[in-house]
């Protein structure tokens, strides 16, 4: 069962933020594979970005989860800029902003509003890409 999250729009730059409307939503977002391969190249090795960001994508597995979770989607222009979740318990699942996107302010944005949907602790497990994004957020490394 879903709990609920608000839905907040944020500024032209980005164009907004909102909940996710499923299965239509989860085809169009972007493509993580290409992201993955794309920005975090200068941290990890072909083979491991191979297993992180297979070319099987389950969308019916994505679907259910982010159902399921409170789940932001960055739109700009109609396009899928970016998008994330966290379960009720606070584990933040998934932060991606699209390859030609990055920097602008797009994950902050999801984030902050992934981060009100739930009281207590949050935890993620980090890109090493990713890491220093959440530290400037206040988050911890817990375990390596």
């Amino acid at each position: 069962m879903p709990f609920s999250c608000k839905v907040v729009l944020v500024g032209n730059a980005i164009g907004r933020v909102s909940q996710y409307h499923g299965y239509r939503t989860v085809r169009k977002m972007p493509h993580q594979i290409h992201t993955v391969h794309t920005v975090n190249a200068k941290d990890y090795t072909k083979e491991q970005l191979d297993v992180w960001a297979t070319r099987q994508v389950d969308l019916e597995k994505w679907n259910q989860s982010l159902q399921e979770h409170c789940s932001m989607v960055a739109v700009d222009n109609e396009i899928i800029v970016g998008f994330g979740d966290i379960d009720k318990d606070g584990y933040l699942d998934r932060l991606f902003v699209h390859a030609d996107y990055q920097g602008k302010g797009i994950a902050t944005a999801v984030c902050n509003q992934l981060e009100q949907a739930v009281k207590g602790d949050i935890t993620t497990h980090a890109s090493i890409t990713a890491k220093p994004f959440f530290e400037k957020r206040g988050y911890k490394i817990v375990k390596k």
